[in-house]
């Protein structure tokens, strides 16, 4: 066989799908779109502070001089509602940003990016919590928003996702605590138990809103418990001594029963058009138990919170070893793949139908739809009952579902397709940063690129399940750094985040930075060698 015009690291014809797809393109990614834009957000003179909320879509911060001129411009950009409170530091928010800085350190091993995570937890631990679970607001503790009756149950959650993710690197005692602490106050505040005759806990009935509320009514309520820092962090807690053992079996329970609560009383499987008698297979869930908002276009009501939920349900499932969970997770995340996919070529066409700018280029890219909204009559933006909005942390949570969720070369060519789609179109290749929006008829952004619920979260987290996946898919290898004190944990307990097929083939540890008192961990994950 002559083999002079082949080259050793050749694809093979059946695989040249995956010639492109590896790691180093999403970790390049993250450094010249992603990081290089929220380093100009957060300053490293920045001392104390927490993370600013909002910013310029040029990376400038916000300060209160310039408060008017946000305001205008988020107003101009079509979204009013995220000047209201520009100026307030939103504990969420610093809490994501946390998270996005250990993922950039997760993926590179550079010291300085976990310098600035162990700032934003330092300031959470010192700052974020008071006898009343997580600070809304920072920096202004009379703030209205953190009367005790008036914080969220979404936002107690997602205090935790950065500290949760610090853990998850670092494996941090003291950090696990205030992180148990809250998960306790949470529970103790936000979850409707039965008791049975002793006044012991018997069964997680129902999880609210607000403090005060006597019933759920908001899907985020109950899933961004298991999204923020449950799912995460179940499998590396501690098993060593009895308490630990007990605490784990709880959490376990809570995990399902929070499932429970999503499939009984938010789950709707068909959904009447509204114009016709067609009975629509929507397979998903309410975004809010109100009479009003029951309806297609209602609050949530859209695939980044469809796939959200049945992702949930499926990584739990997994975890605990649930095998309905598991499959009724995974065939839920693949229904709503399905339908919300949307390929190139009808993008391309509605663009045409509606008279706008259509580049050639789109016919070789896919993305995905916003949610089922049928209509009276055929519109430009709907197709097959299917609205054509484009957001980005719904394209972020629909990419990754469909990279962890895959079957087969088409749905593995789907996700390819649609994350070259956000990498082409809502990447600001000029200033750096994610779009929120496009407008479908022109792919133009809109809105603001951070605000109250938009920073860095769903754009790293992205790109840390995207990296992983890609070598996933092609039974590659990924090195994965983390910072660990001599003898806080063991090998076994290391997992590239949530995927739980890679097995450890190197560990390479080195001196963190003077000062810290850690062990950069640098694992190399290998996926299917033999």
């Amino acid at each position: 066989m002559n083999t002079n015009n082949v080259s050793v690291n050749a694809v093979p014809e059946d695989k040249a799908y995956l010639e492109n797809v590896n790691a180093k393109k999403w970790i390049r990614h993250m450094e010249e779109d992603l990081i290089l834009f929220w380093d100009r957000v957060n300053p490293e003179s920045q001392e104390r502070e927490p993370f600013t909320t909002h910013a310029f879509s040029g990376g400038t911060p916000l300060t209160p001089e310039f408060i008017g001129e946000y305001k205008d411009r988020a107003s101009k950009s079509g979204g009013e509602w995220m000047g209201a409170n520009a100026g307030k530091n939103y504990s969420r928010m610093h809490s994501r940003l946390t998270f996005a800085y250990g993922v950039a350190y997760h993926l590179t091993g550079n010291p300085q990016y976990y310098e600035v995570m162990q700032k934003g937890v330092n300031y959470s631990l010192d700052n974020g919590f008071d006898e009343y679970g997580a600070l809304t607001i920072l920096e202004d503790r009379n703030a209205p928003e953190n009367t005790p009756n008036l914080r969220t149950s979404q936002d107690q959650a997602y205090s935790l996702t950065g500290l949760a993710f610090f853990y998850y690197l670092t494996r941090d005692k003291g950090v696990l605590d205030r992180i148990l602490k809250q998960h306790d106050y949470i529970m103790d505040t936000y979850a409707i138990y039965q008791y049975g005759e002793d006044g012991d806990k018997e069964k997680l009935l129902d999880f609210r809103w607000l403090p005060t509320d006597q019933a759920s009514s908001e899907l985020v309520a109950i899933l961004d418990q298991l999204n923020a820092y449950m799912v995460l962090l179940y499998p590396i807690l501690p098993e060593n001594a009895e308490e630990d053992q007990k605490r784990k079996k709880e959490w376990k329970q809570t995990m399902m029963d929070l499932c429970q609560i999503m499939l009984d009383k938010f789950h709707v499987d068909k959904k009447k058009n509204p114009w016709n008698d067609e009975q629509i297979t929507v397979n998903s869930f309410w975004g809010k138990l109100s009479g009003k908002e029951l309806k297609f276009g209602g609050r949530h009501f859209d695939f980044g919170h469809f796939v959200k939920a049945w992702w949930m349900i499926y990584l739990v499932g997994k975890l605990v070893g649930d095998e309905h969970f598991e499959q009724k997770g995974e065939d839920g995340v693949q229904h709503i793949l399905d339908d919300g996919f949307v390929d190139g070529e009808t993008l391309f066409n509605a663009i045409d139908e509606r008279g706008g700018n259509k580049p050639d280029s789109l016919k070789s890219e896919s993305t995905w739809g916003e949610k089922y909204f049928p209509t009276e009559k055929n519109e430009w933006w709907v197709k097959k009952n299917i609205s054509l909005g484009q957001h980005w942390w719904m394209h972020c949570e629909m990419d990754q579902a469909a990279a962890m969720v895959y079957k087969g070369k088409d749905s593995v060519q789907k996700w390819i397709a649609t994350s070259n789609f956000f990498l082409n179109r809502y990447v600001d290749h000029g200033a750096g940063g994610i779009w929120h929006e496009l407008e479908p008829a022109t792919l133009s952004p809109k809105l603001m690129k951070a605000h109250l619920w938009k920073n860095a979260y769903h754009s790293f987290e992205h790109t840390l399940i995207m990296a992983i996946a890609s070598e996933k898919v092609k039974k590659g290898e990924i090195d994965l750094s983390f910072a660990i004190k001599d003898g806080s944990c063991s090998d076994s307990t290391l997992r590239p985040y949530y995927f739980d097929d890679g097995d450890i083939w190197d560990i390479r540890y080195s001196t963190m930075t003077e000062g810290l008192n850690l062990r950069s961990c640098r694992v190399k994950f290998v996926f299917n060698k033999s």
